[in-house]
């Protein structure tokens, strides 16, 4: 008797005499196969292209990659293994080649501000608009060059710092969500929101202004004649948590919802 392929990809709909496609996803569309990548993580998409040879180009044209480092914090070796396989995906697509959305969850002690800095530049080289960076080890530096793009729309960072920032131009920045988040000059913070002239949605989750020489960390006070310098004129929605920057309320009055808790913290 001959054997039956369980993976054959085309059979005969019973009693019609009718061949239909098996493999209904690799008939689809590359634009829809793309949309559908795009919501699985990065690793597992790139994992199609083992399918078949129609699959193996396709997770390079999706416009969403999702990195977490979850599987990969327990050594350095292993960790390693994890900042080789973004690197070889960011690298790998076409210089113009857009990045509608990138996540990246990196919470392992060895991450560095070295691959930090690839990372982001490679995403604003590629265009992001929206943006999700959650560090684990809160003195992880963003690179200045986050704050001048003409493309994030949505930015959302987690445990992460801000060093001095020179200027700040985010022309098309709508959703800014910043939680543990350290700005060791008194004016960072201030230049960063006084950049987003279009913010219609922000978030502060344990805003820390602090200095530190070393491992020692000193808290830097904000003046209040520079927080009322802040203008949200599109703002909408504000919530401020775990952060007695009273002077910030003026900023933020122009919001239709507000919530301003300075004892509560809000898990991003």
């Amino acid at each position: 008797m001959a054997e039956v392929d369980p993976i054959s990809r085309r059979r005969r709909i019973h009693n019609t005499g009718v061949t239909v496609n098996a493999d209904r996803f690799s008939a689809l569309p590359d634009s829809l196969l793309c949309h559908i990548l795009s919501f699985i993580p990065t690793k597992e998409a790139v994992a199609t292209s083992v399918l078949s040879k129609r699959w193996r180009p396709v997770w390079r044209y999706t416009h969403s990659f999702d990195f977490d480092d979850q599987n990969y914090k327990s050594n350095e070796t292993q960790y390693s293994r994890f900042v080789q396989f973004v690197n070889t995906v960011l690298f790998s697509l076409d210089k113009s080649h857009p990045i509608k959305r990138l996540r990246l969850k990196s919470k392992s002690t060895f991450t560095s501000n070295e691959n930090m800095d690839v990372w982001v530049n490679s995403a604003l080289q590629h265009k992001v608009e929206h943006l999700e960076i959650e560090s684990g080890r809160i003195t992880t530096v963003m690179p200045s060059s986050i704050l001048s793009s003409n493309t994030i729309v949505v930015m959302k960072l987690n445990c992460v710092e801000f060093g001095a920032i020179s200027s700040v131009h985010l022309p098309s920045l709508k959703t800014l969500h910043l939680c543990n988040v350290i700005f060791t000059s008194p004016s960072c913070f201030v230049d960063l929101l006084s950049g987003c002239a279009l913010l219609e949605n922000l978030v502060l989750n344990y805003i820390i202004t602090q200095s530190h020489i070393g491992n020692m960390y000193m808290e830097i006070s904000l003046p209040v004649n520079l927080l009322t310098t802040i203008d949200l004129p599109k703002l909408i929605s504000a919530e401020v948590y775990y952060c007695s920057l009273w002077a910030l309320l003026s900023a933020l009055s122009k919001a239709k919802f507000l919530i301003y808790d300075i004892k509560g913290f809000a898990n991003p």
